[in-house]
């Protein structure tokens, strides 16, 4: 780390130097370890490790950039040279912006597990193994297991700039997948589960391999119903999995840009008052807890809706900027070589008060909806529209009852959002890093027999 500290310096002094009347170094790096264990033996092993640098300077009133994935200082005048080369080609007026983060405030999250990384290959090894014995011995009805998968990540960021701001960041994680086939009488089954460890201690193979399997078994003897209107509860990963498909409408740069149904409606209520959606960057355990985006710009909690109204949207520098507004934390890029866009962090609908088995009392009958699939295809992210199909149960009485499939549902996000007749508490997050908690609708159309 003292090497990239050092070289972040450098790089920075000499920019000033050069001419660049700011100037910003960003830096991350990534490794993968991940095993795969299939009938008992490692299938495969893979370790990965990524990392680059990228600098951007204004130069002449534009915005050069270059990008390298050495952090050799006898190639810091090589990069100035054609971060300044490229500068001098921009042709177009697009202000470029470079936070001024001296004054700024960083909150103190919890983003790294020192036993994670000092996890072996042995230990992950292990878990693999112990997940798939253990998805067999959950159930006869277990005949394979497709996957026994275990990852453990880490990665680092350091940002700065020459108008003083001075940024690092590490994280890691473990992430557990187990993907089942079980067979009874004939009829075939195959679904997964996966978990997100933020620490080594809360690695349970034992677990997951129980949850996959539930999965799996709850399917087999699934039919379709009829088609009609159905009251449904969307259980909470699917409800996740559906929210994602539509987080960007609630992006400053989507709704400037004319691909949001929201723009212009801040401090409407275009929801039941049941629901509240917030990004919380600084959530324990989260996907995607940082205390700053890839702006250096400091992270915050955000009530997108509030009880049913519209209060906010997420932007990055540019983005808020053109808003007159200040910018949300949310500025990131998939890489070093990337640009900035926008992205939630933790993006959740909060609790209600509702248990699940609340929820189908409640209901009394109709279906519960577990899964979704077809999501980029089913789904139109402007619209609101989704024709998606799905799985899940029959509710009668009250009461789960025989498992469904082969059914679609659908209808328009929007209009979903405001017929919540009961919002669950069993908030979970799928692996984007996106939550909810299960919640009952007063009519979803389902397409069957």
């Amino acid at each position: 780390m003292d090497k990239i500290e050092n070289f972040k310096k450098k790089l920075l002094a000499a920019a000033k130097q050069r001419g660049f009347e700011n100037a910003e170094f960003f830096y991350q790096s990534t490794r993968s370890r991940k095993i795969n264990v299939f009938n008992g033996k490692i299938e495969k092993y893979q370790d990965s490790n990524v990392g680059g640098c990228s600098f951007r300077g204004l130069y002449n009133g534009k915005m050069g950039y270059y990008y390298s994935e050495s952090l050799d200082e006898a190639e810091i005048e090589k990069m100035l040279e054609m971060a300044a080369a490229n500068a001098r080609l921009i042709e177009n007026d697009d202000r470029e912006l470079i936070f001024d983060g001296r004054d700024a405030e960083y909150a103190s999250v919890s983003t790294y597990d020192a036993s994670l990384t000092e996890l072996t290959a042995d230990d992950l090894a292990d878990f693999a193994l112990r997940l798939e014995r253990a998805a067999y011995a959950a159930d006869k009805r277990v005949k394979n297991v497709l996957a026994s998968t275990v990852t453990a990540g880490e990665s680092y960021i350091s940002i700065g700039n020459t108008a003083g701001l001075d940024l690092n960041e590490r994280s890691n994680y473990a992430f557990g997948f187990a993907d089942c086939v079980a067979e009874e009488n004939g009829m075939t089954k195959e679904n997964g589960d996966f978990a997100f460890y933020p620490k080594k201690e809360l690695m349970d193979p034992e677990g997951l391999a129980r949850a996959a399997v539930e999965k799996t078994t709850a399917m087999l003897g699934a039919d379709s119903v009829e088609s009609g209107s159905y009251k449904v509860i969307i259980k909470n990963e699917a409800m996740a999995d559906l929210l994602g498909c539509f987080d960007g409408n609630f992006y400053g740069e989507n709704v400037q840009k004319g691909f949001s149904l929201l723009k212009g409606r801040t401090g409407e209520k275009i929801a039941s008052e049941m629901i509240t959606l917030a990004d919380d960057p600084h959530l324990a355990g989260g996907l995607s807890t940082t205390a700053f985006d890839s702006e250096g710009v400091p992270t915050r909690l955000n009530t997108v809706i509030e009880n049913g109204v519209l209060k906010m949207f997420l932007h990055n520098l540019k983005s808020a900027a053109a808003a007159g507004e200040e910018p949300t934390g949310n500025g990131f890029k998939q890489s070093f070589k990337g640009t900035v866009g926008i992205s939630a962090t933790n993006l959740y609908i909060k609790n209600g008060g509702s248990s699940f088995d609340g929820l189908c009392k409640s209901m009394q009958n109709g279906l519960v909806i577990t899964e979704l699939s077809g999501l980029h295809a089913g789904t139109n992210s402007i619209s609101g529209d989704f024709s998606l199909l799905a799985s899940g149960y029959l509710v009668q009485n009250g009461e789960i009852g025989s498992p469904v499939e082969q059914i679609t549902a659908a209808g328009n996000f929007y209009d979903l959002l405001n017929m919540v007749k009961a919002v669950g508490n069993d908030v979970k997050f799928n692996s984007s890093g996106v939550g909810a908690p299960s919640i009952l609708f007063d009519e979803i159309s389902i397409a069957g027999k």
